[in-house]
């Protein structure tokens, strides 16, 4: 019978990084570079305790120390309503942050593990056509694919 994994408890408008850190944390390579990562960095081992937390845990757990060291780490995601509670966040904004920031991971060759993992590459070409140009032809990568067509 497989065991299905626990969610987080929501902490008032968290419910944008919960589900980031559940979809990051069924990427069975991240999950092991986080176990095997070394160096000391508050982020990531509060990232790694976490999950391990999850791991063990009969319910979904508080991600408090997660969350504080979150918003010590991108204050964006600390800014409060008028009323006093936590601004609603992206999930997208959460989901390029956190990516960027677990760079320093090391992927295979002279790739970071998140571009491994997660990165896209794609081509754009943009071409006037009623000067009939040469296209101009930019490859590039990223941690998401944003597509925005002109005419």
């Amino acid at each position: 019978v497989a065991k299905i994994p626990v969610g987080l408890e929501n902490l008032g408008n968290t419910c944008y990084l919960n589900s980031v850190i559940q979809c990051l944390r069924v990427a069975p390579k991240l999950k092991t570079a986080l176990s095997e990562y070394k160096q000391s960095d508050g982020f990531i081992q509060q990232l790694k305790e976490l999950w391990e937390l999850m791991d063990n845990a009969g319910e979904a757990p508080k991600p408090l120390a997660f969350l504080m060291n979150l918003h010590m780490n991108f204050p964006i995601f600390a800014e409060r309503s008028p009323q006093g509670g936590l601004k609603q966040q992206d999930a997208n904004e959460a989901w390029l942050s956190i990516c960027r920031y677990l760079h320093q991971l090391p992927g295979e060759g002279s790739k970071d593990l998140m571009e491994e993992l997660f990165g896209v590459q794609y081509r754009s070409e943009t071409k006037c056509v009623e000067e009939g140009g040469e296209p101009d032809v930019k490859v590039e990568t990223d941690k998401q694919l944003s597509i925005s067509v002109s005419r």
